[in-house]
């Protein structure tokens, strides 16, 4: 289920917050990061800004929050739809690792209108509410945040859970807009037990956090970034910007069916939007940095569209991968399905991986119809579900494309069916990168 595979507060807790009414004197570290004259134009131009705070060793695969876990995730939300942040739109998510800091900062970023920013702001205001719930878990505190042109909330949440052992920690985090953009920015440490969190360390966060925020940002007396789509003058930022364009050309959400919406619903409730298959790629270290667009669709069908922009070649077909290579189920003759063994028992028709070209893209389309007697939903609530995954690259662009319905009554008509769906989205995509 994409919305549990929330960070434990270890390591999903990274930066920000609070306040100079705790009364420390302490001096912070001024932090290493540039603020540029104007805002970042593109996630291509917030990656590159960012790009030498990235904590990119491939050894430990650092763990990255991704575009879509709903905002304040530490914070359990209530309903599946509360603090979900745009999809669809440029998305930058990346783990930094500052010289003044001994914790990395996890930073989200997205290129949305002023009116979706300031409703997701509104939305994480509200979502503090729900944080300090949990057994072991305490709200310490949420304010305004109004610094560097960017405004929103910070919320400080203490566990007594930051590591396995039962060990305490803080984690401290900012949402906040400025114009079109959307930022969300954790930072989390460790104290001693039947402590406080370090005041030091709360102000460098902050500190830190507002530095990474100006230097997307750019000075608060220059304009704002511009709307998602409209897109930079070709002189504006240092890379092109191919996600915008990659964004723009996504097809609407009726192309795949009736009733498509952007999930979750709100009748959804718990349930999840991957009906047979876990996607472990997205657990991955893909994200680290690279500029993307990812959505999610739930209605006739169940659809997710996923484009990364890597830096290299080598990069991207490391990423491609990851889907269909890494699951946790069923072995085939080309790796691991990520499909759980209790889907796998009942394979209706048996999965199947093959090379794909489209144009310009290459790559492997894997399909399968598995066995499921129950699902508990409506349109879902049948005996087959049909799964199409398209995997494939150009350049240092990769995409991912998955589709899953109904397989009644005749499960190779709804693979068919799948595949020229996914074929069409691909084919309309620009092959950027």
């Amino acid at each position: 289920m994409d919305l549990v595979r929330f960070p434990r507060p270890r390591i999903a807790a990274a930066a920000v917050t609070l306040f100079c009414a705790l009364g420390v004197l302490h001096q912070v570290m001024a932090p290493t990061l540039p603020e540029p004259a104007r805002a970042a134009a593109s996630v291509e131009e917030i990656a590159e800004r960012l790009r030498p705070f990235v904590d990119d060793d491939d050894t430990h695969a650092p763990y990255v929050t991704l575009p879509g876990t709903p905002l304040l995730a530490w914070c359990w939300p209530e309903s599946m739809e509360t603090r979900m942040p745009p999809e669809g739109v440029p998305a930058y998510s990346g783990r930094l690792l500052l010289q003044e800091l001994d914790e990395p900062l996890e930073v989200r970023f997205w290129m949305t209108s002023a009116e979706v920013a300031a409703r997701a702001v509104t939305a994480a205001r509200r979502g503090t509410g729900e944080c300090g719930r949990s057994e072991g878990e305490a709200l310490k505190d949420v304010s305004g945040f109004d610094q560097r042109g960017w405004r929103g909330v910070q919320a400080l949440v203490t566990t007594d859970a930051w590591t396995e052992h039962g060990d305490p920690g803080a984690g401290a985090t900012i949402v906040a807009a400025r114009g079109g953009l959307l930022a969300e920015v954790t930072y989390a440490w460790p104290f001693e037990a039947d402590g406080e969190p370090d005041p030091r360390v709360l102000r460098q966060g902050t500190a830190s956090a507002t530095a990474v925020l100006a230097a997307v940002g750019g000075n608060p007396a220059g304009p704002s970034a511009p709307a998602a789509l409209t897109g930079p003058s070709a002189t504006a930022a240092p890379a092109r910007p191919v996600a915008a364009a990659m964004a723009a050309a996504l097809p609407p959400p009726s192309a795949y069916g009736e009733d498509m919406v952007a999930w979750p619903r709100p009748d959804d409730g718990p349930l999840t939007h991957e009906l047979v298959c876990q996607d472990a790629f997205f657990e991955q270290n893909a994200y680290n940095g690279a500029p993307a667009v990812s959505r999610r669709l739930i209605g006739e069908v169940s659809v997710r569209e996923d484009v990364l922009f890597l830096r290299s070649e080598e990069g991207a077909e490391k990423a491609r991968v990851r889907p269909l290579r890494y699951g946790s189920g069923v072995a085939t003759d080309g790796g691991a399905m990520p499909c759980s063994s209790e889907d796998s028992r009942s394979f209706s028709i048996s999965p199947r991986r093959e090379p794909y070209t489209q144009g310009p893209w290459t790559g492997e389309i894997e399909t399968f119809a598995v066995g499921r007697p129950d699902l508990h939903r409506k349109p879902f609530d049948h005996d087959s579900v049909v799964h199409v995954a398209v995997a494939v690259r150009h350049g240092s662009t990769m995409v991912y494309l998955r589709w899953q319905a109904s397989g009644r009554p005749d499960p190779a008509a709804a693979l068919r069916a799948g595949r020229a769906a996914l074929a069409r989205t691909l084919g309309a995509l620009p092959a950027g990168g």
